[in-house]
């Protein structure tokens, strides 16, 4: 199951392999394809059920996406994005298109984006409007390998909390990056997290001291975590964590290969006062420390 009841479509990659993490039961996707030939593509495909769309709708799509090679120990620009929305009749015609958005994806974690009002066109029959269809197309730039890691997923009515929304995330009213330089984390601890540099936006209730975000505004906050060990056995197990006050909850688990590993889990908080911090353990089989790659992210966004 992908997230979100995705399709995916990778019979276009040379050898693609796919892993998928699931935790408080949000996902992520990492798909990775070796040699491939320039123009080489796989596809994340949504149809979203809108029903009679009649009168101007702003739509917004958005999804986080990275890349970056754990063979290679390395950043590659070697992947191409596109995010395209499509409006559809019932019948199948195609009622309108947003002008495709393409990204060169990097290890930065950016949120990507299409926005369009989608409108009924002049003289066609009515209800004609029934589908959203989103794609997301990934591709190798030139001969080489591809390596894409999708998450956070959103489709909405522009400005509203709710109504096109079929995903837990909350919709990105702002948007806070936080990277941590570097930090040990031994086998079989439990280890809070703290990113203690920032790679986007001003600071906003994250202390970087302790890893700890609290706040007493009633927001509903998404914490996403891209989180990266080096030096991993293969079938190593690893878990991110929620901690509430201090307490490890809510698990999402993954399991490693050999090298170096990028990790992904995000949870939903409520601005009720408490602490929230990321945690992480993993259970390496060489039982010693593991450190976390510079750029692992700590993305924090929040609703109105």
């Amino acid at each position: 199951m992908h997230p979100g009841n995705w399709t995916l479509d990778l019979s276009g990659l040379t050898s693609p392999t796919k892993k998928t993490t699931i935790g408080n039961g949000i996902g992520s996707l990492d798909v990775e394809a070796k040699s491939n030939l320039a123009g080489q593509a796989g596809y994340l495909r949504y149809r979203h059920t809108t029903g009679p769309i009649v009168v101007y709708t702003p739509i917004c799509f958005s999804i986080n996406a990275s890349s970056y090679y754990s063979e290679s120990g390395g950043i590659t620009t070697n992947t191409k994005v596109t995010l395209k929305m499509t409006l559809v009749s019932a019948t199948g015609t195609i009622l309108r298109e947003t002008p495709a958005k393409v990204y060169v994806i990097g290890s930065n974690r950016p949120l990507i984006y299409v926005n369009d009002g989608f409108v009924v066109p002049p003289g066609a029959p009515s209800p004609a409007a029934a589908y959203i269809d989103v794609e997301v197309k990934f591709e190798t730039i030139a001969d080489g390998d591809l390596r894409i890691i999708l998450s956070a997923p959103q489709l909405e009515r522009a400005g509203l909390p709710t109504p096109y929304k079929y995903s837990q995330f909350p919709s990105n009213y702002f948007t806070r990056v936080r990277k941590t330089t570097g930090q040990s984390i031994v086998a079989n601890t439990t280890t809070t997290v703290v990113f203690n540099s920032v790679l986007e936006g001003t600071n906003i209730v994250y202390d970087t001291t302790t890893g700890i975000q609290s706040a007493s505004d009633g927001r509903n906050y998404l914490l996403q975590v891209n989180l990266g060990l080096a030096g991993m056995v293969a079938g190593d197990i690893v878990i991110l964590y929620l901690q509430v006050a201090g307490s490890p909850t809510y698990p999402a688990y993954a399991v490693a290969g050999a090298g170096k590993n990028v990790f992904n889990a995000c949870w939903t908080v409520r601005g009720d006062g408490r602490e929230y911090s990321i945690a992480i353990s993993h259970n390496s089989s060489a039982a010693r420390a593991l450190t976390t790659f510079a750029d692992a992210a700590l993305t924090i966004s929040a609703t109105n």
